[in-house]
């Protein structure tokens, strides 16, 4: 028997009438006589265009670099602090060898370019020689009673320690020399130091200690003045002022200069 065609297939659609059923039927039936041909696939989803490169933001330029804050000179060296009593730089306190001295810094003995500058420096004596005219005609006395009574020492002790930021200062002469003598062979270079000269070499304000006796032991203290005479109170029978003095003297035992250091 020959397979159905397609015109009895659709005659037998025609008998069945238009149903649902029977549309599946012939369905069913042409898939058997005509062969099963591959469904179609879905047509492929066309397929999306790819999102358009979203281009980079544009790179944000680095800030620029901000320039550091130029660095500060550091200040120049201040000039050393100056004494209360008489502002400004007085010297250099130098090392030659093993030795010290105060120069002038305006000065050259010939020697500087072999001394090394350690410290800058002015001269409390100075300033309290001042301070020791305030008790010019004070009668004297032992014990310290400025105004009252004053001795030699009193005289340096309490001239010193008027000035401010100045500090301790001894009492007595022996002890006065002793302790000028340790800041003077002492190489801290505190904010009171001292330093030993000679006769030669003595200033205004320089510390003379001496002895009355012919043994070598202190028994008198004096600001230097200029020359033939100092500022102290010697005795009895001279108030506290200014004395005539012959530096040369064998009584002499020991000047000192008082500096300040910074």
């Amino acid at each position: 028997m020959s397979a159905p065609t397609v015109k009895d297939h659709v005659m037998l659609i025609e008998k069945l009438g238009r149903t649902a059923a029977a549309f599946a039927l012939v369905t069913a039936a042409l898939a058997g006589s005509l062969g099963t041909e591959p469904a179609l696939a879905p047509p492929a989803r066309a397929e999306a265009p790819a999102q358009a490169e979203v281009p980079a933001q544009a790179e944000v330029p680095a800030q620029a670099e901000v320039p550091a804050q130029a660095e500060v000179p550091a200040q120049a060296e201040a000039g050393a602090q100056a004494s209360p009593a008489d502002p400004g730089i007085r010297g250099a306190l130098l090392r030659c060898g093993g030795g010290r001295k105060v120069m002038p810094l305006d000065a050259d003995d010939g020697s500087r370019s072999t001394c090394t500058t350690s410290k800058r420096v002015w001269n409390w004596g100075k300033d309290a020689l001042r301070s020791a005219q305030l008790q010019e005609g004070t009668p004297y006395g032992l014990g310290c009673e400025p105004g009252e009574r004053i001795d030699c020492s009193c005289l340096v002790q309490w001239s010193f320690t008027q000035l401010p930021g100045f500090g301790h200062f001894e009492r007595d002469s022996r002890s006065q020399q002793a302790w000028l003598d340790g800041l003077a062979n002492d190489g801290r270079r505190t904010k009171v130091d001292a330093i030993r000269v000679s006769i030669a070499d003595v200033q205004r304000g320089d510390l003379i200690f001496s002895t009355i006796d012919a043994d070598p032991v202190v028994d008198h203290v004096a600001f230097y003045w200029s020359e033939g005479y100092v500022y102290d109170a010697p005795g009895p029978s001279s108030p506290a002022g200014l004395h005539a003095r012959q530096l040369g003297s064998p009584e002499v035992v020991a000047v000192y200069r008082v500096i300040g250091v910074s």
